[in-house]
């Protein structure tokens, strides 16, 4: 729900101080020697209805297609549910990466894809716009392999469940490294009305969420939820206002609305028929809109702007595209820099029970995106220096899965089905170098792709405390890409290319056995294997040769151990796992002898992940006191990688396999060293406490911090973008009655002000070639984190 007005507060920036003050002073009157990881205790547990034979206050996931109790199923999970989604205030996906320890998720500057998603160090596609990334999501059983969609998922979420490891067998593509589970509430039996509004003081963001929910008619619900907010931007430009390139005085600037239409009929106990209509529309600054140099070797922007500053912060330079582009190509506007993007998502979900022991279900999903954008991906004053791009996107596809789930009451059951995706992308850009431009041309691409899959998975149950489960996914696609390219204003002419389809064939099997005792023991081990597909590169560079990449395999073991102990005040679970992967897909920048800069997705040879992983929740003796704390460890290198020089890499810098004719090397060999966006360390902890403050009145106290170690964030290994160790603070205060009716929270996000990053890449037009005895680097710019973030938030319900 859009909300049509703007707070105007005298002192501004020393009531934030203030706000900040008061929450810090609540982190460290909760501070406790441990650290805890964000698992929901028994009021999560609603967000998805229990299986008959769950204990009664366990948490229920579907990791496995079915309903199953949290601490029965061998899957590693973090479940978080709505209840502790709103205690720390969490309404953007990417605050999970301090509730989930070996998530990477965050937004990127450049591409389509809307961002990075990484989880113990894997990922891929995230800069590429023909690519599926190797996390993807799946909302109310449709599964959607780019980050754009997380943005759909963002309003009355009842459950997010983090799937850790390869999840081929149950998901029909692209989950090699994991899947985030995303379940939206249902209609309610009966009138409910709530709404939510919110103001962030640094951002100046306003925010609001309505929703209602209740019986149409007998056996059919319905549930609106909408949603809205604008921002003027944390970060403050410092480009000289008075430059006719200079965006924005603020940004990034976002304005966002949408919402979400559920209507569900429930049969005679034998049909289930729900279909969620989801819509939302997004304008900002662009996908650079939060980029700043984070690094300049030289101690100043080589581009020659003297308020550059080369390090992250909340000021940042954003120009907007000179007016020799505009005049050759309308598209470019009035050359301000913008993003434009409408997303539907409206999956269709049917189960029917054959008998009381077989249960069809059928998911069909539609999913389109349409973006338009404009973007300087360089952001300076020096026209001779500027890069322009125009882009459009219009992105379709549909899923169709059946799955047939048994119950029998003997030692044998069994879940089988078929997965069917279509997709159909059309890309247009337009991009120039240098003002007035020397080059300004356009390309369209499009990108058609069928993927086919079916899986089986048989479960023997010798006796009642042991599992034995064994299956399997065949999966078969094919991908074929066609380029035009063109010149303003519009005149285009078809490409041959090299390769323009490529087919790519996989079977992954999974073996688990699983031990459970008691009630409040679960023990498991077993082999899976991971799938993602290979693909096309985008962009101008070597249209008429081969641009297609491999596919990547991920295969290990993995096993843990899950209890509920003392009288179930007390949830842990502990994991370990090792993982290989072949043909694992990273993405590039390199600047071709031409100029510019070309992402290029590739194939490294081999890597590995082995790692540690444990998390518990306590229900302490002290009435109203709940302590967390979880802790992940991630060894993730590369076994087998060679790749690209980063510009100014000498050969005394490890520039030195595959000299070219003139016997300059063009190669590194990154084998052995981290992998990128793999911090060894995620460490996270926190502690709520309730407690009555009048006859009718609930005082909640909440505190949070979460350490990640360093990490590359360029796929070349570049020193300098090796983002330091870093913590953040969060903590809240809020008070409501006894029956919840209203609340007021004070909600602190990074006290401790960190700007952190996960992506980074070399400026265009910079920095000698690698390979020399000598070299000069190129500035490196990323997209940096929100500061300090206080929000106060109101909320009713009815």
């Amino acid at each position: 729900m859009s909300i049509p007005f703007y707070l105007s507060l005298s002192g501004r920036r020393r009531t934030a101080r203030r706000c900040a003050y008061m929450v810090a002073a609540s982190c460290i009157a909760l501070s406790t020697p441990s650290l805890a990881q964000d698992a929901p205790m028994a009021d999560d547990a609603q967000a998805v209805t229990p299986s008959d034979d769950a204990p009664p206050q366990d948490i229920i996931v579907t990791a496995r297609k079915r309903s199953e109790s949290l601490i029965a199923v061998p899957v590693t999970i973090t479940a978080v549910g709505q209840e502790t989604l709103e205690r720390r205030g969490i309404v953007r996906l990417e605050e999970l990466n301090t509730l989930v320890p070996g998530l990477q998720l965050g937004d990127a500057s450049g591409g389509f894809q809307g961002g990075t998603i990484f989880l113990r160090g894997l990922g891929a596609g995230d800069a590429n716009t023909f690519a599926d990334q190797a996390v993807p999501f799946v909302i109310d059983d449709a599964q959607i392999g780019r980050a754009t969609i997380r943005r759909l998922s963002e309003v009355d979420v009842g459950q997010i469940q983090v799937l850790k490891g390869p999840q081929t067998l149950f998901f029909g593509k692209s989950t090699p490294a994991g899947a985030i589970v995303i379940s939206t509430n249902d209609p309610t039996d009966r009138f409910e009305a709530r709404g939510r509004a919110g103001y962030e003081f640094n951002a100046h963001q306003l925010s609001g969420e309505a929703v209602v929910s209740g019986p149409l008619i007998e056996n059919i619900g319905a549930r609106l939820a909408a949603f809205g907010s604008t921002s003027r931007g944390w970060m403050k430009n410092g480009f000289p206002q008075d430059n006719p390139l200079t965006g924005r005085p603020h940004g990034p600037r976002e304005n966002e609305y949408g919402g979400r239409l559920t209507v569900k009929y429930l049969g005679d106990d034998d049909l289930t028929v729900r279909l969620k209509i989801n819509y939302s529309h997004l304008e900002n600054d662009g996908s650079t809109g939060a980029v700043q140099n984070i690094f300049c070797p030289m101690g100043a922007s080589q581009y020659g702007d003297p308020q550059i500053e080369c390090v992250p912060d909340s000021r940042y330079q954003h120009s907007n595209v000179p007016p020799s582009f505009v005049a050759i190509d309308t598209n470019f506007g009035d050359g301000r820099t913008y993003l434009k993007m409408d997303q539907l998502l409206a999956p269709l979900s049917i189960d029917y029970e054959l008998s009381d022991s077989l249960t069809l279900s059928s998911v069909s999903s539609f999913y389109s995106l349409k973006q338009r954008q404009v973007e300087t991906f360089n952001n300076t004053l020096a026209p001779g220096s500027a890069l322009g791009l125009y882009a459009h996107l219009n992105f379709k596809e549909f899923t169709q899965e059946l799955r047939l789930l048994s119950a029998f009451d003997g030692p044998i059951n069994f879940l089988t089905g078929a997965f069917y995706h279509y997709s159909n992308l059309f890309a247009q850009t337009s991009s120039g170098a240098f003002a007035p431009p020397r080059s300004l041309g356009s390309i369209r691409a499009r990108q058609r792709g069928n993927a086919y899959s079916a899986f089986l998975q048989g479960i023997l149950k010798p006796t009642e405390a042991i599992e034995l489960a064994a299956g399997g996914r065949y999966s078969e696609e094919t991908k074929r890409v066609d380029f035009e390219l063109g010149v303003p204003p519009g005149i285009f002419a078809p490409v041959a290319t090299g390769v323009p389809r490529r087919r790519f064939t996989d079977f992954s099997p999974e073996l688990t056995a699983t031990w459970r005792p008691t009630q409040q023991l679960t023990i498991f081990g077993g082999y899976r294997e991971g799938f993602l597909s290979g693909g096309f590169n985008s962009g101008f560079a070597d249209v008429s040769g081969d641009r297609s990449y491999g596919q990547q395999n991920t295969k290990g073991f993995e096993g843990g151990i899950k209890a509920s102990l003392f009288n179930r005040t007390l949830r842990t679970n502990l994991s370990i796992y090792s993982y290989t992967t072949t043909g694992m897909q990273l993405t590039i920048s390199f600047t071709p002898p031409t100029g510019g800069a070309v992402l290029r997705t590739v194939n490294a040879g081999k890597s590995r992940t082995t790692g540690i992983e444990g998390e518990f929740a306590w229900t302490t003796p002290i009435s109203g006191l709940d302590v967390r704390g979880a802790m992940a460890y991630n060894h993730g290198r590369y076994k087998d990688f060679q790749t690209l020089c980063y510009q100014g890499q000498t050969v005394a810098l490890g520039c030195n396999v595959s000299p070219n004719a003139a016997g300059r090397f063009q190669l590194q060999d990154l084998s052995g060293q981290q992998m990128v966006r793999a911090p060894d360390w995620m460490i996270n902890g926190g502690a709520t406490y309730t407690r009555p403050v009048g006859p009718d009145l609930v005082l909640d106290l909440n505190a949070d911090a979460a350490y990640t170690s360093g990490y590359f964030t360029t796929t070349t290994n570049i020193p300098a973008s090796r983002m330091p160790g870093y913590w953040q603070v969060s903590g809240s205060i809020a008070i409501h009655p006894d029956d919840d009716r209203w609340r007021v929270a004070l909600i602190g996000k990074n006290l401790t002000n960190e700007y952190y990053y996960s992506r980074t890449a070399e400026q265009p037009l910079q920095g000698t070639p690698g390979g020399l005895t000598t070299g000069t680097r190129a500035d490196l710019s990323g997209t940096v984190s929100r500061g300090r973030q206080i929000l106060m938030q109101v909320s009713v319900k009815y």
